[in-house]
């Protein structure tokens, strides 16, 4: 663990210290000229400590920071000595000529994390936090040097809790909340964001926009009941960005095999409204939408028939991504962050409605975490 943070009040508001100054001494990580240091690694390797705090809990995460190629720079959270493994627990990839951070294997922590080199270390499923510390730091990293995010939305439960609904995380807490873990995060489509963006960037505004759209589409499809989906889906491609409709219109037979899944959740409903049940008495299950199925799902699953759950997850997910079907597998996601006139970042994060579960969650921002201090340990 490192020691106590000592911040160093040597220089004036906003001046960042020169990296030929830097020893071992710790570091706020405002403090931290990143784009220097960017620069200097691509000459050379540096390897630092990150320390911070994620749900009142201290992280330590040390990182080396190396020249992969003329064009990339590799961060990377390695395993401790004394493992036989070669491959590191965090990668990303930092493209210098598009200005992009890619997250490559964040949740390998959760599958390596007791031989991480990382304080607390990870043993079992029951810790949170160790994601959103690597991707609090990774944000503030980008947002100094003008990068964008990117990554994967391949977040998985390494021990699935009880009920758990399907195997993506995101899958879950969409259907519980409105929204996934990365989106929760400030993350959106690329394709999305491609189709809205000009000249590869987006406002404010328009990356509001397009978080609304996002949240809006996943809204629909969890509150609306599913026999109604059918029509609901199509009324929704009116409001499709013009430029993301090719995309909506090259998966326009997917959508019909996605709706005959939904059909036969709807079946599947029917059959338990004849049989024994006790989950909406005197109503007809059909009429459920894909979230009350989600907050009734033991009853469901122990339901005469029984509702098979992964029948649920095929629909939803089916639907989920429809207006990005031409992606291959899992959807590849991006979040950018905005500059303050006094230098200060800001994120666009989505915000639950408390106290309902049929509110379309909203859009707040918020500044992007300090809180950070950084021991670089082998200055090039």
């Amino acid at each position: 663990m490192l020691p106590s943070f000592v911040l160093l009040p040597t220089r004036g508001v906003g001046e960042k210290r020169p990296f030929s100054e830097v020893d071992s001494l710790e570091e706020a990580i405002t403090d931290i000229d990143w784009v220097a240091l960017h620069t200097k690694v691509r000459n050379g390797s540096v390897g630092f400590g990150v320390q911070l705090q994620v749900f009142t809990k201290n992280y330590q995460l040390d990182f080396e920071w190396t020249k992969s190629s003329e064009d990339t720079t590799r961060l990377s959270m390695g395993m401790d000595e004394e493992t036989d493994e070669s491959d590191d627990c965090v990668v990303m990839i930092l493209y210098s000529t598009v200005r992009v951070l890619h997250v490559v294997n964040l949740f390998d922590i959760r599958r390596k994390g007791a031989n991480c080199k990382m304080t607390p270390q990870y043993f079992d499923n029951t810790v949170r936090g160790y994601g959103s510390a690597v991707l609090n730091f990774a944000t503030y990293v980008a947002s100094a040097l003008g990068f964008m995010l990117r990554l994967l939305d391949n977040a998985k439960w390494v021990e699935k809790p009880p009920h758990a609904f399907g195997d993506l995380i995101s899958l879950h807490l969409e259907l519980d909340r409105g929204f996934g873990y990365y989106h929760a995060r400030g993350f959106v489509p690329k394709q999305l964001f491609d189709a809205l963006a000009i000249d590869g960037r987006l406002t404010k505004l328009e990356y509001t926009d397009a978080m609304h759209f996002e949240l809006s589409w996943v809204h629909m499809l969890c509150t609306t009941p599913v026999d109604e989906l059918e029509d609901s889906i199509r009324a929704f491609r009116t409001l499709i960005p013009e430029r993301l409709q090719t995309h909506w219109r090259s998966g326009f037979l997917d959508e019909h095999t996605s709706l005959h899944w939904v059909k036969v959740v709807v079946d599947k409903l029917g059959a338990i409204d004849n049989g024994e049940h006790t989950v909406r008495p005197g109503k007809e299950l059909k009429a459920m939408s894909f979230r009350e199925i989600f907050q009734n799902r033991e009853a469901l699953m122990n339901s005469k028939p029984k509702l098979d759950p992964q029948e649920v997850e095929f629909a939803y997910e089916e639907c989920r991504r429809l207006p990005y079907k031409n992606v291959v597998e899992k959807i590849t996601l991006v979040k950018t962050t905005f500059v303050h006139e006094n230098g200060t970042y800001a994120e666009l994060l989505p915000q639950k409605v408390e106290g309902t579960y049929t509110a379309m969650p909203h859009v707040t921002e918020h500044p992007v975490g300090t809180d950070i201090f950084v021991n670089v340990l082998s200055p090039p």
